[in-house]
């Protein structure tokens, strides 16, 4: 399937015209016909702009990576704050309160729906980065988990699991796994989470993932 035919199927799929997709994007829908038009994906940022708009992960639009070079994947990463700094994900989300002052659970669980997509995204690039910048994204999820309510809690674990079943996100996983254990001892969290987290528990058992000393201690640290 060409780029085209991906933008064209995928807009039909979210029930968008082509003017529609273009006020999204800001351009005409002429733009839109031509960019349903070509065989191979124009520049990144473009791309980038075209799976905003119809609000999926940039590489459900890129089969090959390899006409794009590492600096410009990473740039493009980077401006849409894929590396957030956790610290201040957490101050953003302690600042959501509804008018009681108690959190908004539907709030955080529109975050977290937010950080599980860019971290698929991340994820399905594993090619191109460093163990040690994905498991950035699972201190992220876990600091969600961390302030949603039971609930929330069990429904956001579902959704982690899917991540489980491509083998591209073991390390991911296995990070994951850890900190939400750490999360589970600290927070006296009941096994609730060890029943409905089979898949993370498997992860857990891995031997052949890197994850050292130093990464335990920096998770801990983070979670303190």
């Amino acid at each position: 399937m060409t780029f085209g035919e991906k933008v064209k199927e995928i807009r039909k799929r979210k029930g968008l015209s082509q003017l529609e997709l273009g006020e999204k994007m800001n351009i005409s829908q002429q733009a839109v016909a031509k960019y349903e038009r070509i065989n191979d994906p124009p520049k990144l940022t473009t791309v980038r702009k075209i799976a905003d708009a119809l609000d999926i992960t940039i590489s459900e639009l890129i089969d090959d990576w390899g006409k794009y070079t590492l600096e410009e994947i990473s740039s493009d990463i980077d401006k849409e704050t894929v590396y957030k700094n956790s610290h201040r994900l957490i101050e953003k989300l302690e600042s959501i309160e509804d008018e009681n002052g108690e959190l908004n659970q539907e709030l955080l669980e529109k975050e977290l729906q937010s950080i599980i997509k860019i971290t698929k995204e991340a994820a399905a690039l594993s090619n191109v980065f460093e163990d040690s910048q994905l498991l950035k994204y699972s201190k992220e999820i876990t600091e969600l988990l961390k302030m949603l309510n039971d609930a929330g809690r069990n429904e956001a674990l579902k959704r982690v699991e899917e991540l489980t079943q491509l083998t591209q996100y073991k390390n991911l996983m296995y990070s994951l796994k850890y900190n939400v254990d750490i999360f589970k001892e600290k927070e006296n969290i009941s096994e609730d989470y060890q029943e409905h987290s089979p898949i993370l528990n498997a992860a857990h058992e891995r031997t052949d993932i890197s994850y050292t000393d130093e990464d335990r201690q920096a998770d801990e640290d983070m979670l303190d």
